[in-house]
């Protein structure tokens, strides 16, 4: 027979049960609510003090902490913008938590991961995008660099077979197939390796890289007259190829917020706006840096001097210009436009001195031009030949250095007719003779050059090879 009160604790105890079950969550509750509910929006105080930016991000962290989708992209758009890669990566999960489908997100989240140096994680989220299908309307995809992502961390961590697993499911994107390439010849295969590079000389003839790669790769081979031709078409090469595309990516979104947008909607204005427009614009840029001594700065000052000239306003030109170098700002670019407001103020032999001192620092076809101009002149007939030959040695070599050395060589033929006194410009007609395969005109204008300066150890080495 059960105690007195047995039937009544039975039926109590389902209640009891329940109310302890009940604040053990509530309990448990305390402890993992922050882990559970996402973090708010917040600014980073590592973001470098700018008030524009500030106040730009807060806006974004506010939309993004009512918001969805779109907004915790342009909130961790801003913040990747700024290096702040932690930050940004939050805001990204946040981004994948809303759509777990978009490339875009799940691709900023792995890179944001990757350069907090978590090359395993990062590897899972690059894997994930490769199985995502691409936005509408993209015109770059993600993939081909996700994958290029993968093999790079691989290398990383020193898989090395892994990696070069990875670069070869990446054909025909450049940076894998190098990466493939210097992997094959550092590992004993040249002869794979030359295939590679020279797969990758079609598609971009002017890399430096690949030049250098295939220097190294004839050399491996035993073929050093090859390996010399390769290394001469470094000097040729006006391509560099970006083999970590970390600038291609975070660049554009640098000038998504703070001063830095308004800098590039002043660079896209000056193409078609009046100079009214300019100057409001600009006001607005000065307004935000105020007295702040931040890089922005002096760049602003250089875009007031720019815009005082254009509007025939000397005074404030050189007004700015000083106000620049009384901040420390400096250098050839400052200098050339206060020659051209002493020239607007018609100060000439100032304005000429300051830019035959740049000429010496900084030279240029277009200065070598006014200068140029200035010795006409001034009656010296000699002293603008001078000039001119410069200007023409100038255009002659980044002619060259686009690889076309017989485009160059006429400049450097027209610089030897105008001042023939010039042993740089009898130097660089032979070097352009010589790969043009006119070994005896490039062996006499080298002596030309040895006549005027004896001890010029370039021309002593290239007529040595033109005599072998």
């Amino acid at each position: 027979m059960a105690q007195p009160g047995a039937e009544a604790v039975r039926k109590l105890l389902p209640t009891v049960l329940a109310g302890v079950i009940a604040g053990e969550v509530i309990a448990l509750g305390y402890v993992l609510l922050p882990q559970l509910s996402p973090a708010p929006a917040v600014i980073p105080a590592t973001v470098r003090a700018d008030p524009l930016l500030t106040q730009e991000l807060g806006e974004l962290a506010e939309a993004a902490n009512t918001g969805g989708h779109p907004e915790w992209m342009a909130f961790g758009d801003a913040l990747l913008g700024q290096g702040a890669y932690l930050q940004a990566e939050s805001a990204y999960r946040r981004a994948v938590g809303f759509a777990p489908d978009d490339i875009e997100a799940r691709f900023a989240l792995a890179f944001c991961i990757d350069r907090t140096g978590r090359m395993e994680e990062s590897n899972e989220h690059y894997r994930a995008c490769l199985e995502l299908p691409e936005s509408p309307g993209v015109q770059r995809s993600k993939k081909p660099f996700a994958r290029y992502a993968i093999g790079r961390n691989l290398l990383r961590l020193e898989d090395e077979a892994a990696a070069e697993a990875a670069f070869r499911q990446n054909p025909g994107f450049p940076p894998a197939e190098y990466q493939l390439a210097r992997i094959l010849l550092f590992s004993g295969r040249p002869r794979e390796a030359e295939v590679i590079v020279r797969r990758g000389l079609e598609s971009l003839p002017l890399s430096l890289e690949w030049h250098r790669l295939q220097a190294r790769v004839l050399e491996a081979l035993g073929r050093p007259a090859e390996a010399a031709a390769a290394r001469e078409m470094e000097e040729r090469s006006a391509h560099l190829l970006e083999v970590n595309f970390n600038v291609d990516y975070i660049g554009p979104l640098t000038e998504k917020v703070g001063i830095n947008r308004l800098l590039a909607e002043y660079e896209a204005a000056r193409q078609t706006a009046d100079a009214a427009d300019l100057d409001q614009r600009l006001r607005q840029i000065e307004a935000a840096i105020g007295d702040r001594l931040i890089p922005e700065r002096f760049l602003a000052t250089q875009l007031r001097a720019e815009l005082a000239l254009t509007m025939a306003e000397p005074e404030a030109a050189l007004k700015a210009i000083e106000a620049a170098e009384q901040r420390g700002g400096a250098g050839p670019q400052l200098l050339q436009l206060k020659a051209a407001a002493w020239e607007q103020l018609g100060r000439l032999d100032e304005a000429t001195k300051l830019r035959e001192r740049l000429a010496a620092i900084s030279p240029s076809p277009e200065l070598h031009r006014l200068l140029a101009e200035a010795r006409a002149a001034a009656g010296d007939a000699a002293g603008q030949r001078q000039f001119l030959a410069r200007r023409e040695r100038l255009e002659g070599i980044a002619i060259y250095r686009r690889n076309d050395p017989a485009g160059a060589l006429s400049h450097f033929e027209e610089a030897t007719r105008l001042d023939p006194a010039d042993a740089a410009s009898w130097y660089h007609q032979g070097e352009m003779l010589f790969h043009l395969d006119r070994a005896a005109d490039a062996a006499e204008a080298l002596r030309r050059a040895l006549a005027i300066n004896p001890g010029d150890g370039r021309s002593q080495r290239l007529l040595a090879i033109i005599a072998e």
